[in-house]
């Protein structure tokens, strides 16, 4: 497994501290029960989607080695995780996009929720367009 993750982040493994060993341990717990949830899952093609899309990105996000970071994407799977469970869909849930709204630069980027963060840092592939509600304009 180091083998395979280092070859993916392009760089040779450190020894690492007991907090950086602790974090390993909490990604590989929640990447497990990502995965143990996917096999109870009823449905065959939202099962290899809950499956295709947690490998996905916990390889893209492999190479990430500053803590917040790292906390954030843990965040973002958990809650992902939990909003697939409470609501029995495995798709990120549609988001309501208010005309005009902007993000914390000022752009006029989408803004998403914190459980979307994968679709938009790190060079990531676009938003898919089922999940942008957008809403009529008031006026």
């Amino acid at each position: 497994l180091s083998a395979r993750r280092s070859r993916l982040c392009g760089r040779k493994m450190m020894s690492s501290s007991a907090a950086e060993a602790a974090r390993r341990m909490k990604v590989l717990h929640t990447y497990r029960r990502i995965m143990r949830v996917a096999q109870k899952w009823g449905d065959d093609g939202e099962r290899r989607y809950i499956v295709n899309e947690a490998r996905g990105l916990f390889r893209r996000n492999a190479c990430i080695r500053d803590a917040a970071t790292i906390e954030q994407k843990l965040f973002e799977a958990e809650s992902r995780l939990e909003l697939g469970l409470h609501y029995n869909i495995p798709y990120p849930r549609p988001t309501n996009v208010v005309p005009g709204a902007t993000g914390k630069d000022g752009t006029s980027a989408a803004v998403l929720p914190a459980y979307m963060d994968s679709y938009k840092s790190h060079g990531a592939k676009q938003v898919p367009k089922h999940i942008l509600v957008r809403s009529p304009k008031m006026f």
